[in-house]
């Protein structure tokens, strides 16, 4: 070997070398800053992965203790009746606590005269799963008198798959979430460069009207949705039948315990913009190819058989969205006026409901 061989011979270990304790020292400080202050980016095997930091600041508002996007709230009631929202991202809402369709919700109830609270336990990226498991871990012991899972058709379905066979929420599915250090670079490669507008929530004024994503990513996430409103696509139905069972299982839950349960089918805003839909396909959607009401239809069937009470918001928002925009721009979440809609919707649903007036006996509004 000649000498200038072995030079860069050794040259290229002391750079692996270096590269090497490089980046064990990085996933070590980043588990260390993960363990003080965890951030979403990494991965956490239970639902708390997502769940808000304690007391942070969301618009105008704190969350409270325990990380959810809600006033404080304890095992002992502070209204005769007690509702228990469970959800998602939608759940948790992208505008200010008190545009939130949960937190108008109690609002409406209480001045249709009832002794009510709503308790909004959602957590963002979640799913089927994570409904049931936080439920259970959680929900219970706040004794609700009803509880809704507010069922999100642009992801649930996918979502609920995933974790279904073997209900052990968020084991990992992408080869990077393995490493601190490759979840963070993919974070900053991947997902942060896709955001423009308004990101993150904090102290900052909510502005409604800014967009979240931009052009390209937004279509991105929409077009890889679309399957769930493809006629030819099979994917749906083995997502349906991996999912319905968690949501049976939470049925199951409430009928032991006597407590009331409702299930709020939300719409994809490709299901109601038909702007957006003619973006998805290319042009004008095939109606033999593409059936935009087919996952709440599906999953309507299911919970029917079952004997499951739901609420599909499709139709109302569909019509509603001929004359206002209820989606925030290109963010895939409602706006004010789409929470807004959602609560009047639910309000009276709830109001006029068997469930509901079930749910009271033996209180007084």
């Amino acid at each position: 070997m000649t000498e200038n061989l072995k030079k860069m011979f050794k040259w290229t270990l002391t750079t692996i070398g270096i590269l090497l304790i490089t980046l064990a020292l990085a996933e070590v400080m980043l588990r260390v800053f993960h363990h003080f202050k965890p951030l979403y980016c990494f991965y956490d095997q239970s639902y708390n992965r997502f769940r808000g930091r304690p007391l942070a600041e969301d618009w105008d508002f704190h969350l409270n203790s325990k990380g959810f996007k809600d006033v404080e709230f304890s095992e002992e009631k502070r209204a005769d009746i007690r509702v228990l929202g469970l959800g998602d991202s939608f759940a948790y809402g992208i505008v200010p606590y008190r545009y939130n369709y949960y937190t108008r919700l109690e609002e409406i109830l209480c001045m249709a005269g009832l002794d009510a609270e709503v308790i909004n336990m959602g957590i963002p990226c979640v799913g089927p799963t994570a409904y049931l498991n936080l439920l259970v871990t959680e929900g219970l012991a706040l004794k609700p008198d009803l509880v809704i899972v507010s069922f999100f058709v642009g992801n649930d379905f996918a979502e609920g798959a995933a974790f279904s066979a073997s209900r052990n929420f968020g084991e990992r599915t992408k080869w990077y979430e393995y490493s601190f250090v490759t979840s963070f670079i993919y974070y900053l490669a991947s997902v942060k460069p896709h955001y423009e507008g308004q990101d993150a929530a904090g102290a900052n004024e909510y502005i409604d009207q800014a967009p979240t994503f931009s052009e390209e990513a937004f279509l991105k996430i929409e077009k890889t949705r679309s399957y769930i409103c493809r006629s030819d696509n099979s994917r749906l139905t083995d997502e349906l039948n991996a999912t319905v069972p968690e949501l049976e299982e939470i049925q199951s839950i409430c009928d032991r315990r006597n407590i009331g349960l409702f299930v709020l089918i939300i719409p994809d805003e490709m299901q109601v913009n038909p702007e957006l839909q003619k973006m998805i396909v290319g042009g004008m959607p095939d109606p033999n190819r593409w059936d935009w009401s087919q996952p709440n239809k599906k999953l309507a069937e299911k919970l029917e058989i079952l004997g499951i009470n739901y609420l599909d918001l499709l139709k109302a928002f569909r019509d509603a969205s001929l004359r206002t925009n209820l989606y925030k721009p290109r963010d895939t979440h409602w706006n004010i006026a789409g929470n807004e809609l959602a609560a009047q919707i639910i309000g009276q649903e709830l109001l006029n409901s068997k469930i509901f007036r079930i749910s009271q006996e033996g209180k007084t509004p």
